[in-house]
């Protein structure tokens, strides 16, 4: 939530391969990109996961106004992931809203599958993290299913979720079963 505090190409670079190979060597299948706030980072993120020769998708966190939270345009953000052969282009650890919105336009960007999990609650700087537990698994569902209308093919839950949202998802996933691809 800070892009301000993203370390210039070349050290993310040196510090994403670390950890790509780490987690390569650690038996994983798929490496996820996540919560990129910064376009700079992400790329160096994307270009050490894919030297993992693993495949790798990426997630944005976006603002309300839709663009990452460094300022940068979803568009140019996409563009220079997209180029490197990612798997799929997520928004995550944003509000639901923010990723309806967002859907429409990265169909329009990419031709990678794309999806969301977001967020339930707030992140601040002086308390840190605070979760809402006011919304119920159906009403997360109810937001997914407007996700799935607008064409995402990856969704789950990120901070703030609990196991009855989950569930919720799966079980709108089931009953969709014809509509939407496993």
């Amino acid at each position: 939530y800070s892009p301000w505090l993203s370390p210039p190409f070349s050290v993310a670079l040196a510090e994403h391969r670390e950890q790509a190979r780490l987690l390569k060597n650690a038996g994983a299948d798929l490496l996820m990109v996540e919560t990129m706030s910064c376009a700079t980072e992400a790329e160096a993120a994307v270009i050490a996961a894919r030297e993992t020769g693993l495949e790798v998708t990426v997630g944005f966190v976006l603002g309300e106004d839709g663009c990452l939270l460094s300022g940068e345009s979803l568009a140019e953000s996409v563009a220079r992931v997209d180029r490197h052969g990612v798997a799929a282009v997520l928004v995550n650890c944003s509000p639901a809203p923010v990723i309806a919105a967002a859907l429409r336009e990265l169909r329009m960007l990419t031709d990678r599958p794309i999806g969301g999990y977001a967020n339930l609650g707030d992140a601040e700087a002086t308390v840190g993290w605070t979760a809402d537990e006011s919304v119920t698994g159906e009403e997360y569902a109810d937001a997914v299913a407007e996700w799935l209308d607008r064409g995402a093919q990856v969704v789950g839950g990120c901070c703030g979720t609990r196991p009855e949202h989950i569930a919720s998802v799966r079980k709108l996933l089931e009953d969709r079963r014809g509509e939407v691809s496993w």
